[in-house]
Order: structure tokens, then sequence, then C-alpha cells
């Protein structure tokens, strides 16, 4: 019932406000804290499933340019929001963060780069002061990914 009422609010098709991300990252955190953390490494795992189902979505209904299709980037922005604020209460490691970051690299179309600022801007600082070496990995890994495209 939880892990539902959660979701209805991130699957929505618009990007949901920074307060209610950071609203019910701070419910998911508190719950890990009093109830244990069964149930925010429960809730974390939902999401990021739900995370690359729309993902794998938004890439097969043609990404940005067609409307069901940002419809679940919308929805996966949501859901990798709360991730984001989620690592920046620290109720996810940062190894979980950078995987996410290393399959947004994997293919930097238009809407793994979309998904790859969004990840950046909620929690980029918080990535650089806890490990700057896998941050300085990415942004290579992103140039190289950029030197690639444009000589294609």
């Amino acid at each position: 019932a939880l892990k539902s009422a959660i979701s209805s609010q991130l699957f929505q098709s618009k990007r949901i406000h920074e307060s209610l991300v950071l609203a019910l990252a701070a419910l998911i955190g508190s719950l890990h804290i009093q109830i244990g953390p069964e149930t925010g490494c429960f809730l974390v795992e939902e999401f990021s499933f739900e995370f690359r189902d729309l993902m794998t979505t938004a890439r097969d209904l043609g990404g940005i340019k067609a409307q069901q299709g940002e419809v679940s980037i919308a929805r996966a922005s949501n859901f990798l929001a709360v991730l984001g604020a989620l690592y920046n209460f620290q109720i996810i490691g940062a190894n979980l963060v950078f995987e996410l970051i290393r399959v947004l690299c994997e293919d930097l179309d238009e809407t793994n780069v979309e998904f790859l600022l969004l990840l950046l801007q909620q929690s980029g600082f918080a990535l650089r002061r806890d490990d700057p070496r896998a941050l300085k990995e990415i942004v290579q890994l992103v140039q190289n990914q950029a030197k690639d495209r444009l000589e294609a």
C-alpha cells in the first residue's frame, strides 16, 4: 500500500515539483530509519526497476519526439529525482548512483542526457564530495562518448 501511494505521486505524466521529491525522499528516509533498512531498500529497489522500465519504454516509443515517450520520460525523471534525493539523504550509496550514471552514459542519446543532467543537478555536489575520482571517470566517459558521436 505504501509503495503504491508513493508510486502514484511519481507516476504523473509531468515532472513533479522539487519540494514533493524532497518530501517523498524524506518520508522514505524516515521509514528507513524508524521501521528498518528493509523498508527503504525495498522502495529503492522498486523505484530502480520502475526507472529502468520507464526508460526502456521511452526509448521504444521514440523518446522525446513522441507524446507517449514524453510521458514515460517525465515519469522516469520523477523516479530518478527521488533516487537522487535519497542519495543526498544518505539512504543509498554512491555506488548505485554511479552505476545509474554509467548506464545512462552507455548510449548518450537525447533522453539519457536529460536523465544524466537531472541526476547530476540533484546530487552532483554530493557525488563530488564523496568520490571525486569516480566522478572524474564519468566526466571522461561522457567526453569520450561525445567525441565518438561527433566523429560518427
